[in-house]
């Protein structure tokens, strides 16, 4: 069963009553000295009820230092609902988007394993560039089925920008940068 991070706390508290309150009860039953057997069971509920109060608080500041080490990460619904929302992304498929989600989903939102990320809007941006760049037949931009062959426009984009021909293959990777972003 999985519980929130503010739903820890308060099962911990819920805990530690319940915890006091066993051992008030096994306190009266010793105190009767004839139900020593049940004065004993409820110590018994009392500690466990401790250790339980203490696994709880333990994975709240877990979670809590795992919260503070990444942000806010989004949640999928975030995340589709910003793709579909900005028309330059609306080309992303949704199966390379949930890609895309898992893998920083399954890294704690680290940039390279080590940096928290800042900013997953800008992330996923960059994911749908990333996925544009080896993905331009999905696109149609591509004027034949070889995969080195250049986009549509590729010519006429570099000659007015003034630059020599290149194919698009062996091109200045900020030129083809700009050209994609151009294409939008």
């Amino acid at each position: 069963m999985k519980f929130a991070i503010e739903e820890l706390l308060v099962l911990a508290t819920r805990l530690d009553n319940a915890a006091a309150q066993c051992k008030a009860k096994a306190f009266k039953l010793r105190a009767a000295v004839l139900q020593m057997d049940e004065a004993d069971a409820e110590d018994a509920r009392a500690k466990d009820a401790r250790h339980y109060a203490e696994v709880c608080r333990y994975f709240h500041k877990r979670e809590a230092e795992r919260e503070k080490a990444t942000g806010n990460p989004p949640l999928w619904s975030d995340v589709i609902e910003f793709v579909t929302s900005e028309p330059e992304l609306s080309a992303w498929p949704e199966a390379d988007v949930r890609s895309w989600f898992n893998h920083f989903e399954s890294n704690g939102w680290l940039v390279s394993g080590k940096a928290k990320m800042k900013n997953w809007k800008a992330a996923a941006r960059n994911g749908f560039s990333n996925w544009r760049t080896k993905h331009p037949k999905k696109e149609g931009l591509l004027t034949s089925s070889s995969p080195d062959s250049d986009p549509k426009g590729w010519r006429e984009f570099l000659k007015a920008k003034g630059c020599p021909y290149k194919p698009h293959a062996f091109g200045v990777p900020h030129l083809k940068d700009e050209y994609l972003c151009m294409s939008l």
